[in-house]
């Protein structure tokens, strides 16, 4: 999505509708690639685990306040962190 003329507009790239942005709740997904060992797992982490990411360290903004290029900063340069994995549908539920 992009703001439209004013930041109380949002257009969606796709659908090219428009909406209120005070509309729009904030939900996020990433997808991670995680090294186990000399192993790759692609993972993909919903909002409710990205937030519980951003909990671990107190200094960084919450999902609604942080820009995407923070966030994957944070991410990258998190190291060695505990996850719950689905093994099934390969989701993350948590970070610990």
């Amino acid at each position: 999505m992009e703001n439209g003329a004013s930041d109380d507009m949002i257009t969606c790239e796709n659908c090219h509708n428009s909406f209120l942005s005070s509309m729009i709740k904030l939900k996020l997904v990433c997808k991670l690639v995680i090294q186990i060992n000399n192993n790759f797992l692609h993972v993909t982490a919903f909002h409710d685990a990205l937030e519980s990411f951003l909990s671990l360290n107190e200094t960084v903004p919450n999902l609604t306040e942080i820009s995407d290029d923070d966030l994957k900063l944070s991410l990258l340069k998190s190291g060695s962190v505990t996850l719950l994995v689905d093994k099934s549908t390969k989701v993350v539920t948590q970070f610990l």
